[in-house]
């Protein structure tokens, strides 16, 4: 973890002053609330005025963000996002992405921050556009097209390009792939692309394209994505949020002789995950942490006797003592797990989650699954724990070169050291 901050902090030489920075994240999803959180609080400790917007969900949850100003504004659902990236043929609602932008409108009107930042809400795209107002973005390396546009890149989330390859053939499905994915995200973003022409702007064709603002924080490392970053951009290390809590009694009460599993499936895993994963780790050997961040009611699901179920838990903490980490390939969980040295076991349910997997395969820090594959071969979950942790020593040896690599950054700060230096080239609105 990153060292404590004062409450206060004296004002640097070069500080543009006290300004309105709106952070507008796509509110639903845990990993974009949380670093928009953990960066908005740093700001406003250096005298900023700082505005959260979004859904209530976790931006008003008191162990999130209820201590931040906030906005509501519409955003797509939990269900209607998850479809959005396990589906290949799903878009977003034309009217949805309407609704969204001309509330953004409403605020920025209203507000007349001097900086919105966003976090994977492209709609900020069309409305901070309408206002004038800057735009910072938020991205993790691999969402630069350096990376989007890989070559190789062939999903193994999405079961009709697994039964695809199969036919074609690897070789073949590393040429097909690409394209036909670059395919599918444009017609994904057809909806935004006709919103932002009806207003007179004309959006690039991909994702990764209109995802980028007039300043872009890199919020990973060169360890995690080492291709040069293009010009105007600036890598700020990750930036990872935990809940301000002291470690529950029942951490210090853990059998240190036996393995410590720690399950996180943040806030995008599907249902399925968590039933799975209560039925194979059942009366293993193990004591499971499982954190639900408020996707299930654990009362809906037999419990076994070796987990410890919590909406929350203080991850820094829970990792000191971890063997292991199941997750689902969240970036916010493979970050805290890389600068723990802790090994992975990665279940993804969509392509977005398939780069911590990816990692985890090629540096040996563990295993990588995939939700179809959870599916389709019942106790592989269990089976793949036992095998990272049978290996155990091996695996925290390579996590603990990451984890030294990754120890030199510290991002809040960083990036907001990025958003101070961009206020005081942009004049105040008069």
């Amino acid at each position: 973890m990153s060292p404590p901050r004062p409450a206060e902090l004296p004002p640097r030489a070069d500080s543009p002053g006290p300004r309105t920075v709106l952070f507008t994240p796509a509110s639903n999803v845990l990993f974009h609330v949380g670093r928009c959180v953990v960066l908005a609080r740093e700001l406003a400790r250096r005298g900023h005025r700082v505005v959260v917007a979004g859904s209530p969900r976790y931006l008003r949850d008191p162990a999130v963000a209820a201590d931040l100003e906030f906005e509501p504004l519409p955003d797509l659902s939990p269900e209607a996002g998850m479809e959005l990236l396990r589906s290949i043929l799903n878009r977003p609602d034309r009217g949805a992405i309407e609704a969204m932008i001309e509330a953004e409108i409403s605020v920025l009107r209203r507000l007349r921050p001097d900086l919105v930042v966003a976090d994977f809400r492209p709609t900020l795209r069309v409305s901070t556009a309408v206002c004038g107002v800057p735009l910072a973005s938020l991205l993790l390396g691999y969402w630069l097209p350096e990376y989007a546009n890989a070559p190789d890149f062939v999903p193994r989330t999405y079961p009709v390009v697994v039964h695809a390859s199969r036919l074609v053939g690897e070789r073949v499905a590393r040429r097909l792939a690409p394209p036909a994915f670059r395919f599918v995200i444009r017609r994904k973003s057809a909806p935004l692309r006709a919103a932002a022409r009806a207003r007179g702007q004309h959006l690039p064709p991909l994702l990764w394209d209109f995802l980028q603002g007039d300043l872009n924080l890199v919020t990973d490392a060169d360890e995690l994505s080492p291709l040069p970053v293009p010009p105007g951009f600036h890598r700020v290390g990750p930036i990872v949020w935990e809940p301000e809590a002291a470690a529950p009694g029942w951490l210090a009460q853990l059998d240190r002789t036996r393995p410590v599993v720690f399950v996180n499936y943040g806030s995008t895993a599907h249902p399925d995950l968590f039933r799975r994963t209560f039925v194979e780790l059942a009366d293993r050997p193990w004591q499971v942490i499982l954190a639900t961040c408020d996707q299930i009611d654990p009362r809906e699901f037999r419990v076994p006797a070796n987990f410890v179920v919590e909406k929350f838990v203080p991850v820094s903490k829970v990792l000191e003592v971890a063997d292991l980490v199941l997750y689902h390939g969240g970036a916010g969980t493979f970050h805290q797990a890389a600068r723990a040295g802790v090994p992975g076991v990665v279940v993804a349910t969509h392509w977005d989650q398939e780069w911590a997997g990816r990692l985890t395969e090629e540096r040996r820090l563990g295993s990588f699954l995939t939700l179809h594959e959870v599916r389709r071969t019942p106790g592989l979950i269990a089976a793949t724990v036992e095998g990272v942790l049978a290996d155990l020593p091996a695996h925290r040896q390579r996590a603990a070169l990451l984890r030294d690599a990754l120890a030199k950054h510290d991002g809040p700060v960083a990036a907001a050291d990025r958003i101070e230096a961009f206020l005081a080239s942009v004049p105040a609105p008069g």
